[in-house]
């Protein structure tokens, strides 16, 4: 089964993505859209609507046309966590919550880490971040993260806390 989205495209439920333009008198004649993974790893198509090219993700595509969303939730997730498997078994509508905490409990992200302490010897102050430590002591973030692991020589009285 497909259906049709943004006027002049169907998309059918194993993802497949069709020009269903006016110059096509049947579906059979339509031709298919070029799949490309995307920057952030999901499978996209172009599409050209009203003069412009839209990238959309084929997931999102296939959850807005095939699965129920009767509680408006505004994300899709992959239930076993793999970006390039769209069938509609595998997809589900969240909120960005639990989108997240299915990220975390399945390891597909990490959480948080929390800040790594700063301890300057010269002023006997530490700091409680290396962003705090760089502003303290007008250095960029980079370049004073670059002093403390050692990647060029520490001019700065700088170091990494002890971690209790």
């Amino acid at each position: 089964m497909c259906a049709i989205f943004d006027g002049h495209y169907l998309i059918c439920e194993d993802g497949e993505v069709y020009n269903s333009g006016r110059y096509y008198w049947e579906e059979s004649q339509a031709p298919s859209l070029s799949v490309r993974i995307g920057t952030d790893g999901y499978p996209t198509v172009n599409l050209h609507l009203e003069g412009r090219i839209v990238t959309v993700t084929i997931h999102r595509q296939l959850a807005i046309a095939f699965v129920p969303n009767p509680e408006s939730k505004p994300q899709v997730n992959h239930k076993n966590g793999n970006k390039l498997h769209y069938s509609l078994s595998n997809l589900e509508w969240s909120t960005q919550s639990e989108n997240m905490i299915h990220a975390f409990e399945n390891g597909l992200c990490k959480p948080p880490q929390p800040p790594i302490k700063v301890y300057d010897r010269c002023k006997q102050i530490e700091y409680p971040s290396i962003r705090a430590a760089a502003r303290a002591n007008n250095l960029s973030y980079s370049k004073c993260r670059k002093y403390l692991e050692g990647l060029i020589p520490n001019k700065t009285c700088l170091q990494y806390a002890r971690q209790e």
